[in-house]
């Protein structure tokens, strides 16, 4: 998936959480000084226990270039993952 994204400016990726199982998402940012990564957790809108919830990740680029931000939900026991989502961030 492809962000587009000036200098300055921000997008918000939403992950889908399971409430229950043990995965978490992980996020590998291989530039770090040319890409802020700040996750919230947004609680379940569901009171049913166990229900899941969304991972806010907010993406702030700071610098010109292109960069990959990888995003793996596994079990932190396990090295097999899930599911794994690539974005593309373009930054102009």
């Amino acid at each position: 998936m492809r962000i587009t994204l000036h200098i300055g400016e921000s997008k918000t990726i939403l992950l889908q959480k399971e409430g229950v199982g043990g995965y978490n998402w992980l996020l590998q940012n291989a530039d770090e000084e040319s890409l802020q990564i700040s996750t919230k957790i947004l609680p379940a809108k569901s009171k049913l226990i166990g229900a899941g919830a969304v991972l806010e990740v907010k993406i702030t680029a700071s610098k010109i270039g292109i960069f990959i931000l990888s995003a793996t939900y596994r079990r932190s026991w396990e090295k097999q993952a899930a599911k794994v989502q690539q974005y593309e961030v373009v930054v102009t």
